[in-house]
């Protein structure tokens, strides 16, 4: 009854936009009353065709698992990642037993199953600490209760509805149900929404510390009566900020520490409100978080982000003469595995995006030609499979020779280079129209649909 409503709403508000477009107002409510009035013809039909696709996902995560019996070794990808997949099988065919491996070797994911249904899953990451856990609720896929941080703590207790986010070993965000507090990176009380007064009133009695400190960060500052050292205390009398103004704008070094506590959280240096030079920032634990390197005479800042575990993350290059002066527009991003090895690197304005396996082998690349005869270059991005063989293509606004015709192109390579799926989205047609081969290339299906 719920959906009923919900699609006569929806539909309701369409029609009504339709009558509002109509110039006599009559015509515009007759439309709406005579949708109302056919409702018990055409609304089955829709329900109808909600609950065959509801069906369909519902038999697909329900279906059991099958392989070959006894032991297999694949490979393949999961969450995005390439892996090599060890399958226990009853005699039966029934999955018992899944594990995945990154190409280091450490353990991605394992699967405990009861004739095919698995009974627990877990997820790592690939330094091998445990990221996601999952229980049996009846479907292939699990139900997530658990979700882990890199150095082991609960980010998510699903069952208990509880969030947290933290930085360093801050907690940041906590939400019990009744509630709901968020705090600076550096643990400082921010704001609060509470049910319970009393926990309310400690939160801001311990704000009142920090009762101008929006003014303050502001850069720059349009105060201009703050001149010299400016410093802030937690309420434990520990140093919080020490910060250095000049005719309003922060200049020279400035430090901030963790909220109660004397552990560095970072060293900036300004000139007349302008960062420059060598920024750090630090987690709890003393070690680095990132290091932002300030270049104003090039308008670039070039960061160098780090894993809890003092690991190499990403690199990021911000090009200020782009963005704004103090948010800079990130033109190339590299990212890392946690081997060291480089998994993605990103270019916001120019093509020659790449992407890695762990082992780096090239995965993917963003190109510019022109591919199969295109009289203009295009945009081309193509996947491979691990051992370098073409896994897939996609193409942009490329025009079709047969019709000359704008569309975007898809297709997908079985491994022995066999099509396997074509799907073309004519542009300005709107019409998409897809086509499913075997692995001898025979054509086994074909869709045209609306986009």
């Amino acid at each position: 009854m719920k959906k009923f409503f919900k699609n006569i709403f929806i539909i309701l508000v369409i029609i009504g936009n339709i009558g509002c477009r109509v110039k006599d107002e009559k015509t515009g409510y007759a439309l709406e009353f005579g949708f109302l009035l056919t409702a018990p013809i055409w609304y089955p039909f829709i329900s109808f065709n909600e609950s065959i696709k509801n069906a369909k996902t519902s038999e697909y995560l329900t279906t059991p698992l099958k392989g070959i019996p006894g032991k297999t070794e694949t490979t393949d990808y999961i969450d995005g990642n390439y892996v090599k997949i060890k399958i226990l099988c009853d005699e039966k065919g029934y999955f018992q037993e899944q594990k995945a491996y990154y190409l280091n070797n450490i353990l991605a994911y394992e699967a405990k199953y009861e004739n095919g249904i698995p009974s627990s899953i877990k997820k790592y990451y690939d330094n091998g600490k445990l990221w996601r856990v999952y229980t049996k609720d009846g479907t292939i896929s699990g139900r997530l209760v658990l979700e882990y941080d890199i150095l082991g703590r609960v980010l998510t207790d699903y069952e208990n509805r509880i969030d947290r986010i933290y930085y360093g070993d801050i907690l940041t965000y906590d939400s019990t149900g009744s509630i709901l507090k968020q705090y600076y990176s550096t643990g400082a009380p921010k704001r609060i929404s509470s049910s319970v007064p009393s926990e309310e009133e400690k939160f801001y009695k311990e704000k009142e510390y920090l009762k101008d400190w929006e003014e303050i960060t502001r850069i720059p500052s349009e105060k201009k009566e703050y001149n010299g050292r400016y410093t802030v205390y937690s309420p434990n009398k520990k140093l919080y900020a020490d910060f250095n103004f000049k005719n309003g704008y922060r200049d020279g070094i400035q430090k901030q520490y963790y909220w109660n506590s004397d552990k560095l959280y970072s060293v900036e240096n300004y000139k007349n409100g302008k960062k420059i030079g060598t920024h750090k920032y630090y987690y709890l634990n003393g070690k680095l978080n990132s290091i932002k390197e300030h270049i104003p005479e090039k308008n670039l800042v070039i960061e160098k982000v780090y894993g809890l575990s003092g690991k190499l993350n990403a690199i990021y290059e911000y090009d200020y003469k782009r963005g704004s002066e103090n948010i800079g527009d990130r033109v190339k991003s590299t990212i890392y595995y946690s081997n060291g090895q480089v998994k993605s690197i990103i270019y916001k304005y120019s093509t020659g995006d790449k992407s890695y396996y762990m082992d780096g082998k090239l995965e993917s690349i963003v190109v510019k030609e022109k591919y199969q005869g295109s009289e203009e270059k295009v945009y081309v991005e193509k996947w491979y499979y691990h051992d370098g063989k073409i896994r897939k293509v996609c193409v942009r606004f490329l025009t079709e020779n047969s019709s000359n015709k704008r569309i975007h192109l898809q297709r997908v390579y079985y491994h022995n280079g066999v099509l396997n799926f074509e799907k073309k989205e004519y542009i300005d047609d709107s019409i998409i129209l897809e086509k499913y081969f075997d692995e001898t290339g025979k054509l086994i299906k074909e869709n045209k649909r609306k986009k």
